[in-house]
C-alpha cells in the first residue's frame, strides 16, 4: 500500500503591518515634568498571521517613546514639550511582530507651562512692578502670566512674556514680594518661588533747600495755589501790605510770571488761591458783601468774577485739578461745605466735622486731607468725611506730583512731610532767612518740576514789622 499525502505544517506567521491612523496631542492637565502625551489611532492588519494579535506598540520617530495596548487608540507619554513627533505602529502575535506601519501625521507635544522662575522684580512706578522670569511654555502659547503679592493686594497682571507687569494700589513705603503662575491652553503652572522684596510706592525724599528766585513784590501778605503735575504754584501779594492793590504772580518752574492786579483790592490776604487745571486760578475772598470768587486762565488771561459762595465767611477752597472743580469749607463751626464744578454755581454738601481754615489740601486723586492738631479726615469733591490716620501738624500745603503733603509744625522748629498713605517722617529743617524771626507766614507749593517751594516769612524790623520786607523763595527737590 503506497503513501498518497503528507500533512503540512500549521501555516502561522507574524501579522502584516497595521494601518496608521491619526496622532493627536493631548496636553490638558499634564505637567511639564511628566511630559506630553499623544493618542495614536490605527487599523488592525488585514492578515493576522493565523494567530490572534496579542498587542500593538506605537513608537515615536524621535526619542523612541513607546506605548503598548490591545487595541486602538494607544497613548504615548513622556514626550518633550515643544518637540514635533510622528509615530508608527506594529502588531504582535504568538509567532512574532509585524513590520512598522507608515508614519503618522506630525504633532507638537504640549503640557501645562513649566513652573516659572522669577529673575527680578523692579519698580516702574507707584502702581506698577515689572517682573522678569524664565520658564518653558509647555509647547503651547502662554495666554496669561498672573502675579500675586505678599502682603496681599488686588493685582492686575498684564503681559504674556518676560517681563510682565503687576499693577495695583500699593501701600506707600511697604515692601512686597511676588510669585507668578503661567497659563496656556492646557492649564496653569504651579507658583514660582517668591521674588526679592520691592517697594513700588516708595516714601518720597526731600532734599536740601536752596534759595531760588525771590518773589517780585517786596511787601505784602501772600497766599498760594495748590499745585499738581500739570499746574504750578501761585502767589498773590498786597503791595503795601494793606488795601491799595493786590498783585498776582505764578511760578513757571524758572521764574515768576505776572498775572496782573487782582480785582478785589486788599482782600486777597484773607482769601485762598488754587490751581484747577491748565493754570486756571480760582480765588475765594471773604470780607466783602459776600465771599467773592474770581478766576483767571493763564498768564495772558484776564480776571473774571465767579458765583459768590453763599455766605460772607472765611471759606477754605480746595482744588481738584483733574476736573477743574472746587470744594470750599467754612473754617468755623458749623463747618458748612459747598462745591462747584469748574466756575459754576456752588452747591451745598456734607459739612466738615472739624475746623479746616488752616489745614486742608487735596490730592490729584480727588481726595481732600483735612488735619487739625491730632484729628484727620478725608473727603472727595462731595459727600461725607471719613476719619483717617491722626497726625500733629498745621499749615497744610504743597501738593506735588508725588502726592506728598507737607506742613509747618506751627512752632518754628522746621518742616515735616506727610504722605497720603498715612506715614509721617521728618524732612529737612528749613533755615530762616537773615532778618526773619519766624516762619508763621510761610507758604508752600509744589510744581511740575518735582520740587517743593517755600516763600515769604516775616521781618521783625522796619519798615513794617507786621509784613515781610523781603520775600525769600526756597526750593528743594523731591525724589
Amino acid at each position: 500500500m503506497s503513501i498518497i499525502s503528507i500533512i503540512s505544517g500549521s501555516g502561522k506567521t507574524a501579522p502584516s503591518a497595521p494601518t496608521i491612523g491619526t496622532a493627536t496631542d493631548v496636553g490638558s492637565g499634564r505637567t511639564f515634568v511628566s511630559g506630553g502625551r499623544a493618542d495614536v489611532t490605527f487599523t488592525a492588519p488585514a492578515y493576522t498571521g493565523r494567530s490572534p494579535i496579542t498587542s500593538y506598540t506605537v513608537t515615536s520617530n524621535t526619542g523612541g517613546f513607546t506605548g503598548t495596548g490591545a487595541s486602538s487608540p494607544i497613548s504615548v507619554t513622556g514626550l518633550t514639550p515643544g518637540n514635533a513627533y510622528t509615530f508608527t505602529v506594529t502588531a504582535t502575535n504568538a509567532i512574532g511582530t509585524s513590520s512598522a506601519s507608515s508614519a503618522s501625521n506630525s504633532i507638537t507635544a504640549t503640557t501645562i507651562p513649566e513652573t516659572p522662575t522669577i529673575t527680578s522684580a523692579t519698580r516702574t512706578s507707584n502702581t506698577a512692578v515689572s517682573i522678569a522670569f524664565t520658564g518653558a511654555t509647555g509647547g503651547s502659547a502662554i495666554t496669561a502670566v498672573t502675579a500675586t503679592s505678599s502682603p496681599s493686594v488686588s493685582i492686575t497682571s498684564s503681559g504674556t512674556s518676560s517681563p510682565m507687569t503687576a499693577t495695583a494700589t500699593y501701600s506707600q513705603g511697604t515692601g512686597y514680594t511676588f510669585t507668578i503662575t503661567a497659563t496656556n491652553a492646557n492649564g496653569t503652572s504651579s507658583s514660582s518661588s517668591a521674588s526679592g522684596s520691592v517697594t513700588p510706592y516708595a516714601l518720597p525724599t526731600l532734599g536740601a533747600f536752596s534759595v531760588a528766585t525771590d518773589y517780585p513784590t517786596a511787601t505784602g501778605r501772600y497766599v498760594t495755589g495748590s499745585s499738581s503735575s500739570t499746574s504750578n504754584g501761585i502767589m498773590f501779594a498786597g503791595t503795601d501790605g494793606q488795601t491799595s492793590r493786590s498783585d498776582g504772580y505764578y511760578w513757571n518752574n524758572s521764574s515768576w510770571v505776572a498775572l496782573g492786579t487782582y480785582p478785589s483790592q486788599g482782600q486777597v490776604s484773607a482769601g485762598r488761591t488754587m490751581n484747577t487745571g491748565s493754570q486756571q486760578i480760582q480765588v475765594v475772598s471773604p470780607g466783602e458783601a459776600q465771599s467773592k470768587t474770581y478766576y483767571i486762565s493763564g498768564a495772558g488771561g484776564s480776571w473774571s468774577t465767579g458765583t459768590d459762595v453763599p455766605s460772607n465767611a472765611p471759606y477754605t477752597p480746595i482744588a481738584f485739578v483733574s476736573t477743574g472743580s472746587v470744594r470750599a469749607t467754612l473754617g468755623a463751626s458749623p463747618f458748612t461745605s459747598y462745591y462747584r464744578t469748574g466756575t459754576g454755581a456752588w452747591t451745598a454738601t456734607t459739612s466738615a466735622p472739624i475746623a479746616t481754615d488752616q489745614s486742608q489740601s487735596a490730592a490729584d486723586s480727588g481726595t481732600i486731607y483735612s488735619f487739625t492738631g491730632s484729628t484727620s479726615y478725608t473727603a472727595g469733591l462731595t459727600g461725607a468725611w471719613t476719619a483717617a490716620a491722626a497726625w500733629n501738624g498745621y499749615w497744610t500745603s504743597g501738593n506735588t506730583q508725588n502726592n506728598m503733603w507737607t506742613y509747618y509744625d506751627g512752632n518754628g522748629s522746621g518742616m515735616y512731610v506727610w504722605t497720603t498713605s498715612g506715614a509721617t517722617y521728618a524732612g529737612t529743617t528749613i533755615p530762616l532767612p537773615s532778618g526773619f524771626t519766624t516762619w508763621d507766614t510761610m507758604r508752600m507749593f509744589g510744581s511740575s518740576d518735582g520740587k517743593l517751594h517755600i516763600a515769604t516769612g516775616r521781618r521783625g524790623n522796619a519798615p513794617n514789622p507786621s509784613y515781610p520786607g523781603v520775600v525769600t523763595h526756597y526750593q528743594a527737590t523731591i525724589t
